[in-house]
């Protein structure tokens, strides 16, 4: 088999000898323009994931492929755009012409305007010390944002890198889709951590390509400590539901069986959680969170068979001294809009969790 033949759907190198290993093709499908490893094939058709034990290291990828004046696209959550984890990016400051695509804009754009979000995001980025030449929120303006693409990678290539699930390959489906007006062999994309294995290469013209690459891994994303059935459900409706809640000094909210969230301070607090629509809030009070907590457990429609009850999880203390409001982030979950006060939370060790001024 030639040894180019790469899977269009993940990246990976194509084999048809051996079918318990990865990459595997049946042979009859080797004449296809487009081909799919099984894999690829079962999680497109049957919504079926297997993870791959073959992903590789997005930024040594990009270091041995890219060249300096390549144009590297960094795609992002709009309400993630920075997290710890960006330290990691700072390596993309070694080349000359990185801009960042935001996606996901239309869960908040009926609670933020555009103009609000791109000062939010210009806010964000500079704590990230990333050179970056240009900023774009994708917004029904796929066209805008392929145009600019292909005018600033003229005889160069144009590389998508970001976090895991910041919607990379969704990003390119949609150009496809937009632009090419390619209908039928999209990318592999799902909710799942760890989809695309390899570079994948898109030729938008004689000269030069779109590539994908796999999403940088962060061990903070709470998606990474939940089985996949819970990422499924999690993100069903794909909605983002902010609730209001007022607590009163010591109150608790409980967010299905992965999150108990206490407040701590002295006065009624108003408290506006964005976060999937699917997940199951209630609020109880301080003192009896942790025994509701673990006795409404056999009752969550969607819940996390990693957490057996609240000793499964790990305090992480926040304390806000600002007067205007501030997020606390739980990244992979979403956020709490809160203002001054002490907070406890509880959810996996090893979970990022951080403050930043409000989004919204």
């Amino acid at each position: 088999m030639d040894e180019q033949l790469l899977c269009i759907g993940c990246g990976i190198k194509l084999q048809s000898e051996d079918e318990s290993k990865e990459g595997y093709v049946n042979p009859n499908a080797l004449s296809r323009s487009f081909i799919l490893c099984k894999r690829c094939y079962q999680l497109k058709h049957y919504g079926k994931f297997i993870q791959s034990n073959q992903l590789k290291n997005t930024i040594d990828l990009l270091h041995k492929s890219a060249s300096k004046d390549d144009l590297v696209i960094l795609i992002c959550d709009v309400a993630l755009v920075y997290t710890p984890l960006i330290k990691v990016l700072k390596e993309l400051n070694t080349f000359n012409n990185v801009i960042m695509v935001c996606n996901r804009y239309d869960l908040y754009k009926e609670y933020i305007k555009k103009e609000k979000a791109l000062a939010f995001i210009n806010r964000e980025v500079k704590k990230s010390r990333i050179n970056i030449k240009d900023i774009f929120i994708v917004d029904d303006n796929i066209e805008e944002i392929f145009d600019y693409i292909d005018n600033n990678s003229i005889n160069s290539n144009a590389y998508l890198i970001g976090l895991e699930n910041a919607g990379k390959t969704t990003f390119v489906n949609n150009i496809l889709k937009d632009i090419a007006k390619e209908d039928k062999n999209f990318l592999t994309n799902s909710k799942y951590p760890g989809t695309t294995v390899d570079l994948i290469k898109i030729q938008l013209d004689d000269n030069h390509y779109l590539i994908d690459s796999p999403g940088v891994h962060s061990k903070g994303n709470l998606l990474n400590y939940v089985e996949r059935d819970f990422i499924k459900n999690l993100y069903g409706d794909n909605k983002i539901k902010p609730i209001i809640f007022q607590l009163n000094p010591y109150q608790s909210l409980l967010i299905s069986n992965i999150i108990k969230f206490d407040y701590l301070g002295q006065e009624r607090n108003s408290i506006v959680f964005y976060g999937s629509s699917m997940l199951d809030i209630i609020r109880c009070k301080y003192e009896k969170s942790k025994t509701t907590f673990n006795n409404r457990m056999n009752d969550l429609k969607l819940k996390s068979s990693n957490v057996k009850s609240i000793n499964d999880l790990t305090k992480h203390t926040i304390k806000v001294d600002d007067e205007e409001k501030v997020d606390i982030v739980i990244e992979g979950l979403g956020f709490f809009s809160v203002k001054k006060g002490k907070y406890d939370i509880y959810t996996f060790n090893g979970v990022n969790i951080f403050t930043r001024k409000s989004m919204i």
